[in-house]
Order: structure tokens, then sequence, then C-alpha cells
């Protein structure tokens, strides 16, 4: 077997290999923590999440969708969230519990649909507690072959019990994640998740948004 030959077997091979890997991918959003400062003062505190991706907003894509893992030949394979739930809820979830890991006493409030930005204020800011937060996936979304890109812009508004607005900051990042020749699914689910909690300890140790809790 000559040199040419063995190069395209291995390249065929590897090409199957990433192609099966890429396929029926979930990452866990709910299942992260971020490290937060701890509550300076006793607080209730809702949240909402409301996902306002030009591609959920036009039907094209489905809430849960997270991003894309490509096979050998860069060919794309929805990513969607394990639990199924919409982007937005997972979110949410993370939120309430890192913040109730704190020292908050935090809970989501659930809307439908979660694309109704008007809405989702509207009812947040119907609760009796102490802080209201509402947070806006503008984009989120992960791309990976060998290596794996993450690229988000998230806003995030803080209200008192009254409506008042306390707060009010966007966050957006693209960045590179690295990767794995050799296992570039696990890289990517682990990578990301890894990102997510970064990102939402750096938006809520933020000196606006922790001032305003």
């Amino acid at each position: 077997m000559n040199t040419r030959h063995i190069s395209f077997v291995a390249l065929s091979l590897l090409t199957a290999i990433l192609s099966g890997c890429a396929i029926g991918n979930h990452y866990d959003y709910q299942s992260v923590r971020a490290t937060l400062p701890q509550a300076s003062k006793k607080c209730t505190v809702s949240v909402v999440t409301v996902d306002q991706r030009p591609d959920v907003l036009k039907s094209s894509v489905q809430e849960n969708y997270v991003g894309m893992t490509r096979g050998g030949y860069g060919n794309p394979f929805r990513v969607y969230t394990k639990s199924g739930a919409p982007l937005s809820e997972d979110l949410s979830r993370a939120i309430v519990s890192s913040l109730n890991s704190s020292g908050y006493q935090t809970t989501a409030v659930t809307i439908n649909p979660v694309t109704n930005e008007t809405s989702a204020k509207a009812q947040l800011l119907a609760t009796t507690s102490d802080r209201r937060i509402l947070v806006t996936i503008n984009k989120w979304e992960s791309d990976t072959l060998i290596n794996t890109d993450l690229n988000t812009d998230i806003n995030v508004q803080v209200y008192d019990h009254s409506g008042k607005q306390l707060a009010n900051e966007s966050f957006s990042a693209s960045k590179g994640l690295g990767g794995n020749f050799f296992d570039p699914i696990i890289h990517a689910r682990e990578s990301v998740l890894s990102e997510t909690s970064s990102i939402l300890t750096q938006v809520f140790s933020s000196p606006k948004i922790h001032n305003s809790l």
C-alpha cells in the first residue's frame, strides 16, 4: 500500500469519525454555575431571560438551538440544550442557581413565548421581588470543527421593587476556546459550558450589576 493510499484511507476514516461524532450533541446549560460575590443584604430577586436571536425570531432555528458541530467535510449539525428547554429558560435556571448560592432568594419567571420582550418585561415587573432582572439574548452560538468558537451578546437590566431601572449593561464576546484533534466534541461541550460560567461570573460581578442588587 503506497503512502498516498494510506493518507487517503486515514483521511477518509477521520472524516467518518468526525461526521459521526458531530451528530446529536447537547449542552447542559442548566448545570452552569457562576462564581459570584456574596449578597450584602437579604434580597428577593426575580429573573427572566428573553431570546431575541434573529434566527429564533425568524423561526429558522428552534428556541433550544445553541450552536453547530461540523463533520469531516465541514457539514454542520445543530446542537441543542440537553434539557430540551429553550436556551433562555436554561440560562435563567443557571442564573437563579448561581445567585441563590451567593445568598440571594431568587426565582425564575416563566414566560410564553420566550421571544416576546415586551411581555417578558411586563411579567417581570409584576412580581413582588426586591430586584427584577431582565436578560436579553441577542446572540448565542458555538461553532465546532476541531476548534470551538463561542459568540455571545446579552443585555442585562435590573429594576427595583417599584419598577425603576437601576442598571442596564451589555456584554458581548467572540472567543476561540481551543480544540482537541482527537475528541473535539467533548472539548467543545466542556469548554462552552466553562466559558458560559465565566460569562455569567463577569456579568453578575460587574460593578453596575452587582451594586444594583
